[in-house]
């Protein structure tokens, strides 16, 4: 991907993917975000629609979408970001596409049907992606339900897709999100993959109690339930690890953190998920695993669904975690009243 190609992409979609929301409708000229480079409760960044620039008011910096990758880099875990760099973060998020006109209702990107990134050649020869597009369809929204998910924010982190398996010719559809290469997971009540690279997903989270720091999830719902649980604070990061084999990327972009920033771990409770716990541990010995907040259950959802293990798994998580919990960073210590 060139500069002139990155330029002619929308700024306000790439924004949303990053996982950003509109936070105030302005005209159809502008759209208005909590700025996604600065912790702030009244939304300053300013996307033109018509120029496709961007302007933070809160410190002044504005520029193009190159500009935005430069300043955000650092925030993100990418440390200094140079020009060519940030054309291959670009490309590595959203492809190199065709260029897309920005417009008030733009919700995403149109997936690439073809990129360099590298990919795994049985999952592009196997899937193609018909469309995507907001959630609608009631069985998606009664799964979501059924977990105990509020809808409406689940929808803003959330979209449906149409893929066609290639080899049967049959269509399916179900939930999606983007993760760090450009790919996208894919989720059904009954079905789980990733359809282009496989990758972990790193939101920054747009809530009135975050505050600076990194929370990890092994999945989406987890991460949806952590939204809302009640608490005094909420990361103002989340890394979504979309597999536990992806505990050597999340290794990777914590360690470019500060090591006095915040980073929890809400992971899981079964022996894989204990496992992977103190994999990360061991590796980030400053990350704080939450897991004993909810060591009855084998995940954050089970917990919010009231879904309670078996006693002899209850009893093996809680000897892990005292064990962890022991070693938990003495600047990350849960703040007092906060339940989870």
């Amino acid at each position: 991907m060139n500069i002139e190609q990155a330029r002619s992409l929308s700024l306000e979609a790439f924004i949303k993917r990053l996982g950003h929301q509109e936070i105030r409708k302005g005209n159809d000229r502008e759209a208005w975000f909590l700025s996604p480079l600065r912790n702030e409760k009244t939304a300053s960044f300013k996307v033109d629609r018509r120029h496709n620039k961007w302007i933070d008011f809160g410190d002044g910096a504005k520029g193009d979408i190159i500009d935005f990758v430069q300043a955000y880099g650092p925030r993100r875990g990418w440390g200094t970001v140079d020009v060519s760099e940030a054309l291959q973060r670009i490309e590595g998020i959203v492809g190199a596409l065709p260029r897309q006109a920005p417009t008030s209702t733009d919700r995403g990107f149109p997936i690439r049907a073809a990129s360099k990134q590298p990919k795994q050649a049985e999952e592009v020869d196997t899937y193609r992606i018909d469309r995507i597009g907001p959630v609608q369809e009631m069985k998606l929204i009664d799964y979501l339900r059924s977990r105990k998910l509020h809808v409406n924010t689940a929808k803003e982190y959330l979209q449906q897709i149409h893929y066609t398996h290639q080899p049967t010719n049959r269509q399916f559809y179900g939930l999606t999100w983007g993760n760090e290469s450009g790919g996208q997971e894919v989720r059904s009540p009954y079905f789980k993959t990733a359809i282009g690279k496989k990758d972990v997903s790193v939101v920054e989270i747009n809530h009135p109690k975050r505050v600076p720091g990194t929370a990890v999830f092994e999945g989406m719902t987890d991460y949806l339930t952590y939204l809302q649980v009640p608490k005094q604070q909420v990361m103002a990061r989340a890394i979504i690890m979309n597999s536990a084999s992806m505990h050597e990327r999340v290794t990777e972009i914590l360690q470019k953190l500060p090591k006095d920033e915040p980073k929890l771990g809400y992971l899981q409770n079964d022996k894989p998920g204990l496992k992977l716990a103190v994999k990360l541990k061991e590796s980030i010995p400053e990350l704080q695993v939450m897991n004993g907040k909810y060591s009855a259950y084998a995940d954050l959802n089970d917990y919010l669904t009231g879904k309670p293990m078996v006693q002899a798994d209850k009893k093996h998580a809680e000897t892990v975690l005292k064990g962890l919990e022991k070693e938990n960073h003495p600047l990350q210590k849960k703040s007092k009243g906060q339940s989870v």
